[in-house]
């Protein structure tokens, strides 16, 4: 029975996530948010049933979104961004030492982000030439990045304090 339920909910936070990017990508003026909320999806799957369930709803919404939305770029953002770093964040963590956990993620984050400002430019502009604008794009993505990360952790710590012991104990996970 637990496996049907793991399959199930699966499912439902799966659909849940394609729609709520949807919405916010039709709205374009929260296409990123709600990546990040999707994100906090994967991260309770994570949490909840393992890698292996969250990896597979990551996959099955990276997918569903390359194939349903009209904006790529919202697309790209959950595949290499968003999603993919609920999965990774907790190998992340396991680095005691603060400055060096905090500098490898920022440098993780801002090689992908990087690259995909390079991929983004070379297929949508290419005679564009601003340099400045990489810095100015990085500068805003760490504030979110940053900010995303200590709520992840917030998050995390409320769900198994509160309510994660009143979800078993009522029997719904």
């Amino acid at each position: 029975m637990k496996n049907t339920k793991r399959i199930a909910l699966s499912g439902i936070l799966a659909a849940m996530s394609v729609a709520l990017i949807y919405v916010a990508a039709i709205s374009e003026l929260f296409s990123f948010s709600g990546c990040l909320l999707s994100a906090y999806i994967i991260l309770f799957l994570k949490i909840e049933f393992g890698m292996a369930s969250a990896a597979t709803v990551y996959g099955v919404v990276s997918v569903l979104l390359w194939i349903l939305l009209p904006d790529k770029s919202v697309a790209a953002i959950y595949t290499f961004v968003a999603g993919l770093y609920p999965l990774v964040k907790s190998y992340f963590d396991l680095i005691r030492n603060s400055v060096l956990r905090w500098g490898c993620k920022l440098a993780a984050y801002n090689i992908v982000v990087a690259a995909l400002y390079f991929l983004a430019l070379a297929i949508f502009s290419p005679e564009a030439d601003a340099p400045w604008m990489l810095a100015v794009v990085l500068l805003l993505a760490n504030a979110v990045f940053v900010l995303a990360d200590i709520v992840a952790d917030r998050l995390t710590l409320i769900y198994n304090i509160k309510y994660r012991p009143m979800l078993h104990r009522r029997g719904i996970l």
